[in-house]
């Protein structure tokens, strides 16, 4: 684990602010916006995010900065949603809840696309605390052995990172294209953070402090778990999956 983190410390991250913030260019680039005018995160069957509405628990499917689209059974199609009714639900993401205002935009089967209406400044930056990390995650590009410290440079790590985000993701993949560990790093709050999914386990760990509480470590997973959210959406791929969903169930623990 040292090892790793020492090699962790040294990678070259672009250092142009103090935390992880995504150009809004950047994502239009990438191509990530489409006819919309924020991106959509895929969150389909990983249980990062629900909202909790009265006796409800409803699963997103996706999330963005103007809206969120939920499944839903079809009961409550007849009494909650239809379209352009409104209600205030509790937006929960990796144990973290905010409460907000929704209106339903528009109904498919068992499908409800929700807008979001931001009533103060709270809503907004409880959305950007966590979609800025999956921003940073789907604009990462693959990054040439020259790039990394020598920890990296085997033939079974693929590393990925973007000028500017402040964010890096080290993949060790198997000859199957198996996750084995992912190693991500990022800076945050003038330090780094790091954190190192394992089939053994997870660790945490920061730059400036050799002791974290239990909160610091569960912010540092969130954080991690976004990150990977985001980089899998490039190429549609499931091999991060196991890895995000076991930092979801240590976040619910």
């Amino acid at each position: 684990m040292a090892k790793v983190l020492d090699s962790l410390r040294k990678l070259r991250i672009e250092l142009l602010g103090g935390r992880v913030e995504v150009d809004r260019q950047l994502l239009q680039k990438r191509g990530h916006f489409g006819t919309r005018r924020f991106h959509r995160h895929d969150l389909a069957d990983l249980g990062i995010a629900f909202l909790e509405f009265g006796d409800y628990y409803l699963p997103l499917l996706n999330v963005s900065l103007a809206g969120a689209m939920i499944a839903a059974d079809s009961a409550l199609f007849e009494t909650i949603f239809q379209a352009g009714s409104r209600f205030k639900a509790r937006l929960h993401v990796l144990g973290y809840y905010h409460p907000l205002i929704f209106s339903v935009a528009h109904l498919q089967q068992q499908r409800v696309g929700l807008r979001v209406e931001l009533q103060q400044n709270t809503d907004l930056r409880f959305l950007q605390e966590f979609i800025r990390f999956m921003d940073a995650g789907i604009v990462l590009q693959i990054l040439s052995k020259q790039k990394v410290s020598n920890y990296f440079r085997g033939p079974q790590w693929h590393s990925y990172g973007q000028d500017g985000v402040n964010v890096e993701v080290h993949l060790d993949l198997n000859r199957a294209g198996v996750l084995r560990e992912a190693s991500i790093a990022y800076r945050e709050n003038r330090r780094y953070e790091y954190c190192r999914f394992t089939r053994s386990g997870i660790q945490t760990k920061c730059s400036t402090k050799k002791h974290l509480t239990p909160s610091e470590k569960k912010l540092i997973l969130r954080n991690s778990i976004l990150i990977l959210t985001g980089l899998r959406q490039i190429g549609n791929t499931d091999r991060l999956d196991a890895a995000i969903r076991s930092g979801v169930q240590v976040m619910a623990r």
